[in-house]
């Protein structure tokens, strides 16, 4: 039965051509596409008459407020996938950041993949998010996901469905009636000014050890003839380790920024480095985080010293390895001359923590080396955010401003004693 306004209702007949009572073939025309061809949106629905004339008038309203009418037919997986496929092949993203959001994705499309993208609801969304925290389906992980990762679970939904909104799939973003998930306010763990002096001395006898053991290593070799055409030289890797720890400390530079600091980003005295690449944990050489993490670093002169030294020894033994562009070498390098792999790194530290009595990692050794500076006077914010990389002031401050706010009493008696000075 047809119906004006561009809505037909007739009765839906299975395959022998027999009316199937309380089912309703339904068909909107939507108007023409930009080749003259007619617009149609069809649909069966169950139940009566009027209920189908409705679902037909519901499917004009959301052609006319500008759903695409194939929105539908597209689930939540399909949308999110191709979204995601579009950014990669843009290339304008880290590929660490797209791996995460990859897996992150993944995750979503566990609990929402097959809803239609007009289905995702609040109420939907909230239900995902509850069973993703408290089941994450990691291997070997047990406890619920963090609030901070949820947090960026929430973001990446949220962008994801924002795209749906732009490409008029949906009328409204959903997630902007679902309260985000709060991040995690754990503080920041750092090493005390004493910790911190510790560390300097353990490496320095370690780096000591080291170099001793090398050069007795080295005499033998030569000694049988067998120092050079080597495809490795055992003894590289131990001095790298301690060297990108010490570089971490006294420079504030993220880990990934330490292993992808080659020798031509070393000033010719080793009084400051440039940070212009970093190696990614799967050993990709990628541009740093952001802009403002491309940055030069000055070096104190102790740092300076050690790291000359390292670079005359480390020059030598690749020579031994015919690797002679030492500006083009990753100054902490493996045994080959290669770049370091990330989780060997991880491994050593873990070790050597154990056998010193320590438990760092290196972005603790990022934030000790913010907090100690911010700790002493004449020091700025802005100073701490060049040395850091930080896009702004305010992201240093957002993340040390718990320690700068704990120094106010220490500020008030210096001004007190201020005026005390003035009015003496």
């Amino acid at each position: 039965m047809g119906y004006g306004n561009g809505i037909s209702v007739t009765p839906r007949k299975d395959s022998h051509g027999e009316i199937i009572r309380g089912k309703w073939f339904v068909q909107v025309s939507l108007g023409f596409d930009g080749k003259g061809g007619r617009i149609r949106k069809s649909c069966v629905v169950s139940g009566t008459k009027a209920e189908a004339f409705k679902r037909g008038e519901q499917l004009k309203r959301e052609f006319d407020m500008g759903i695409d009418p194939n929105a539908d037919k597209i689930t939540f997986a399909q949308f999110a996938k191709k979204w995601h496929a579009n950014r990669v092949e843009a290339g304008e993203l880290r590929s660490r950041t797209l791996e995460r959001e990859a897996s992150r994705i993944k995750r979503l499309c566990g609990e929402l993949g097959n809803y239609q993208l007009k289905q995702i609801t609040p109420s939907a969304i909230e239900a995902a998010y509850s069973a993703i925290k408290t089941h994450p389906k990691d291997p070997g992980r047990t406890e619920p996901l963090s609030g901070t990762t949820m947090n960026g679970i929430h973001r990446l939904l949220s962008q994801i469905m924002k795209a749906a909104v732009n490409n008029d799939f949906i009328l409204r973003n959903p997630c902007e009636r679902v309260k985000a998930p709060k991040k995690d306010t754990k503080e920041k763990e750092y090493l005390s000014q004493e910790e911190a002096a510790r560390l300097t001395a353990t490496l320095n006898q370690s780096e000591k050890v080291a170099y001793s053991q090398l050069q007795e290593k080295e005499n033998r070799m030569h000694a049988a003839g067998k120092r050079y055409s080597r495809s490795s030289v055992y003894g590289i890797k131990e001095l790298s380790c301690l060297m990108a720890v010490r570089l971490a400390l006294t420079t504030g530079a993220r880990g990934s920024e330490v292993f992808g600091l080659a020798w031509e980003n070393v000033a010719a005295d080793c009084s400051s480095i440039e940070i212009k690449q970093t190696l990614t944990v799967q050993g990709k050489i990628e541009p740093p985080k952001t802009e403002k993490s491309n940055r030069a670093i000055s070096l104190d002169k102790v740092t300076a010293r050690h790291l000359k030294r390292w670079r005359d020894v480390q020059g030598a033994l690749l020579r031994t390895l015919g690797i002679k562009n030492l500006a083009a070498a990753p100054v902490c390098c493996s045994n080959t001359g290669s770049w370091f792999g990330r989780m060997n790194f991880i491994h050593w530290l873990h070790a050597w923590n154990e056998k010193n009595g320590f438990s760092f990692t290196m972005h603790t050794l990022r934030h000790t080396h913010a907090t100690l500076l911010l700790g002493e006077p004449g020091i700025t914010v802005k100073q701490v955010q060049k040395r850091l990389g930080h896009s702004s002031a305010t992201t240093t401050w957002d993340t040390y401003g718990h320690f700068i706010e704990d120094k106010d009493d220490e500020a008030a008696e210096v001004f007190g004693a201020i005026l005390s000075a003035k009015t003496a």
